[in-house]
């Protein structure tokens, strides 16, 4: 109720990666502003699961992990929305696709010299990456590329959609 008279006077318990670790980095400049400012009594875990785990089972709690793990406990969590100046966005495959998510979402990026796309293994493997994103990064518990952005990657590199 600190927050909002509204609220119920209960504790509010907060969740989140350890220090360190890419998530507490990108939480703490981007909602803080500077790194190393983050406050440090919290519950950390470098394991989502354990987040979920811990936000799910405390009604007074708050916490922040990767997208994958709350999108697959929609049921267990609630997703806060964040405003980058923009209005309060919720995170959500389409928001961090483009990037209206704001701050919170981050491109993972895969680089590859002109050399290795000229020959046939580098052709092959971007290929083989730009197909089977959607499996690839779903496994790597990562938000995939929407189709418009394979399809702009694979014209930008003259490299053929395989199967």
């Amino acid at each position: 109720n600190e927050l909002d008279v509204r609220f119920p006077n209960q504790r509010v318990r907060l969740y989140g990666p350890p220090p360190g670790s890419p998530g507490f980095e990108l939480f703490t400049k981007a909602i803080l502003g500077a790194q190393g400012s983050s406050r440090g009594d919290y519950a950390r875990s470098g394991d989502g699961s354990e987040l979920v785990q811990g936000v799910a089972s405390d009604t007074g709690a708050l916490g922040y992990l990767g997208f994958a793990y709350m999108d697959q406990n929609r049921d267990k969590l609630n997703a806060v929305g964040v405003d980058a100046d923009d209005g309060c966005v919720k995170p959500s495959r389409t928001t961090i696709q483009s990037g209206e998510y704001g701050p919170l979402a981050r491109p993972l990026f895969m680089y590859v010299s002109e050399g290795a796309l000229r020959g046939e293994p580098g052709r092959a493997l971007v290929e083989t990456m730009l197909s089977r994103q959607q499996e690839l990064t779903e496994a790597a518990l990562l938000a995939p590329l929407s189709p418009q952005q394979v399809e702009s990657e694979r014209e930008r590199l003259g490299v053929p959609l395989g199967p």
